[in-house]
């Protein structure tokens, strides 16, 4: 094995993954270290954030333009760390125009479920079998549906299920 100091990890999510923390008197907020800076620095290691506000499994694009997807963006990067996490959920859960589905729907396809599902996948793949998924955080009433019907708890139940699937470790 590596010693600690030469291990990476590329961390991909949306807005709470970059830092985002909230408004403070009517701006925008990134943390300062972000948890990724305490990561890199505790254990001694590259961490590199390719979290961007806004995305999600899903193009998220209200009120946004056309912002890549989670896939995209890890396709993006020609120069993959030796690990892979990927933190998100929320935009799609409150804005994406896809319908949930479930762990039979196909990889990318039509529903939620196919893109979650083809973003891990992929990012199998690509990491070698080294990834790691957080489901969404709990940014609001987490039993509340959505205008497609489901709730936070559905679609953090989802990602669980495809990550078992896939052999990915799911932090929920």
């Amino acid at each position: 094995t590596k010693p600690a100091k030469l291990y990476s990890l590329d961390t991909y999510g949306d807005s709470i993954n970059q830092g985002y923390i909230g408004l403070i008197d009517g701006e925008y907020t990134y943390a300062n270290p972000t948890w990724q800076n305490i990561v890199s620095s505790r254990l001694n290691m590259t961490v590199n954030n390719f979290g961007i506000g806004g995305t999600g499994y899903s193009v998220y694009s209200e009120g946004t333009g056309n912002i890549d997807d989670f896939l995209t963006i890890i396709n993006k990067n020609d120069k993959p760390a030796d690990y892979c996490l990927i933190f998100g959920g929320i935009n799609d859960y409150f804005s994406s125009e896809l319908e949930l589905g479930d762990i039979n729907s196909p990889r990318g396809g039509d529903t939620l479920a196919g893109k979650i599902k083809d973003c891990l996948y992929q990012a199998y793949v690509k990491y070698q079998g080294r990834v790691l998924c957080i489901t969404p955080i709990r940014w609001s009433d987490i039993s509340a549906d959505n205008k497609h019907g489901y709730n936070l708890i559905d679609l953090s139940d989802l990602i669980i299920e495809i990550c078992d699937l896939l052999n990915i470790k799911c932090l929920n």
